[in-house]
């Protein structure tokens, strides 16, 4: 073999077996990266590409710490990156319940995790939404959307929104015509990440709607929050409890809770994301207030009054059912 040949050789094996090396991603920028307010293992990505003859085929974001442990990546779901993109990083162990800053690197893996295009070396404030300018811990714009579809009727829309205080901070009735679908939005407003928010929904006759929270200072694409009700299996008369990254809503009642099953029972358990959970008290107690709390202790429901059902939460995950005698039933959405 010829000296050349050898050298080529060596060359070959040794970029073979080396880890991947990043380039540059010429026009795309990162524009924001925040934790989810409402679930504590998702973080999100929101991206611009301006170089239209790279779209970044088949990409995922992964998210290591300054020690270049990874700790989290992105399912593939998009053919690439034109413009503004939103991607969700699910993380392997829940983000602490702290809103401390710290350094990450950010890497954009293309072709189903087969290169590596770039990566970013970023502060990473969680509770942050750096477009909005309203600062680490600042408020969260947003606003309020429902749609669903009426079997050609018309529909009657309301929503009320109120702080911990029971001020109003929207309140709005629509009536749309007869029409299949229907869509309706508020004016824009901001969510402070220090209070217990209360939102009633209505509707008359929709077969369905899916009530969002959306971005308020950038599109309305951009979705923080979203529920979805059936009239099949729950009422569309709901009320939803809203604590940005948790800790204000009272969930005293589920701490040290008598975990009595006696007479109470909720079925089927474990049960299917968005599917029917029954409730069967041997007391006749349903006229007592229920509510459903997430794994962080925070409320993420009320049922109605009276109501023997409710619609399962479309996240799954482990939750507790809890009366207002404090007696806190485990309820596990897969």
């Amino acid at each position: 073999m010829r000296q050349w040949q050898l050298i080529a050789a060596i060359a070959f094996f040794l970029f073979a077996f080396l880890p991947a090396q990043s380039q540059d991603c010429p026009g795309l920028s990162v524009e924001g990266l925040w934790l989810d307010p409402f679930n504590a293992s998702l973080v999100h990505v929101l991206c611009q590409n301006t170089n239209f003859d790279e779209i970044y085929s088949y990409p995922s974001w992964h998210i290591l710490d300054d020690s270049g442990t990874l700790m989290g990546t992105e399912e593939v779901m998009y053919f690439g990156i034109a413009d503004w993109s939103h991607h969700v990083i699910e993380l392997i162990n829940p983000w602490p319940d702290e809103p401390v800053s710290v350094p990450v690197e950010l890497e954009l893996w293309v072709g189903f995790d087969e290169a590596l295009m770039c990566s970013y070396q970023m502060e990473f404030v969680p509770r942050e939404w750096e477009w909005t300018g309203t600062g680490n811990q600042g408020c969260l714009p947003v606003v309020c959307t429902v749609f669903g579809y009426a079997g050609g009727e018309g529909v009657e829309v309301g929503l009320e929104l109120l702080d911990g205080s029971q001020n109003v901070l929207l309140n709005a009735d629509w009536s749309t015509e007869a029409s299949n679908n229907f869509w309706v939005q508020s004016d824009s407003m901001c969510l402070s990440q220090f209070e217990c928010f209360t939102l009633d929904v209505s509707a008359s006759t929709a077969d369905y709607l899916t009530v969002s929270l959306s971005d308020g200072s950038h599109s309305s694409w951009l979705q923080h929050w979203t529920q979805t009700l059936d009239a099949s299996s729950a009422s569309l008369d709901t009320t939803f409890t809203l604590d940005l990254y948790g800790g204000d809503c009272d969930a005293s009642g589920l701490e040290g809770s008598n975990l009595n099953l006696s007479g109470v029972t909720i079925y089927p358990n474990p049960v299917r994301s968005n599917e029917t959970v029954y409730i069967r008290d041997g007391h006749s107690d349903l006229d007592l207030q229920i509510s459903l709390l997430n794994a962080l202790g925070q409320e993420v429901r009320r049922i109605p009054l009276g109501s023997s059902s409710f619609q399962a939460p479309a996240i799954p995950g482990l939750y507790w059912v809890m009366r207002q005698q404090k007696t806190a039933l485990p309820l596990l959405i897969r």
